[in-house]
């Protein structure tokens, strides 16, 4: 899954590109200079599977359900929210396989499973 990461990871620097104002950092952005983008499940038993985003500089920038990708909570710019949808929906099943581990306590598939995604 290396190769749908870098590829939604490519969606948010564009739509970084096409959104941003001014000239301060359009450079970095042209240059591709891409912020760190980390999917993350904790095992905190909620009831509702869910993954956290991480993204640049902002830890814990939205939360997502797996099974519809709707946001749950978090300050994530709504401008990134159709892509992580889509993303979600593309990969619902394993994200799902690896939500069930955790909650189990399976850490070897939810390491086998975590290693698809990376």
């Amino acid at each position: 899954m290396e190769e749908e990461l870098n590829e939604l990871q490519d969606q948010f620097a564009f739509i970084d590109l096409m959104t941003i104002k001014g000239k301060d950092g359009l450079f970095e952005i042209l240059l591709k200079k891409m912020l760190p983008l980390e999917f993350r499940m904790e095992p905190d038993h909620h009831g509702t599977p869910h993954i956290h985003i991480n993204y640049g500089i902002y830890k814990h920038a939205a939360s997502y359900r797996i099974n519809d990708g709707v946001r749950v909570a978090g300050d994530l710019k709504y401008k990134y929210d159709k892509t992580v949808t889509d993303w979600i929906s593309k990969n619902q099943t394993t994200l799902q396989e690896i939500w069930t581990a955790m909650q189990t306590g399976n850490q070897k598939s939810y390491n086998l499973k975590i290693g698809q995604l990376l």
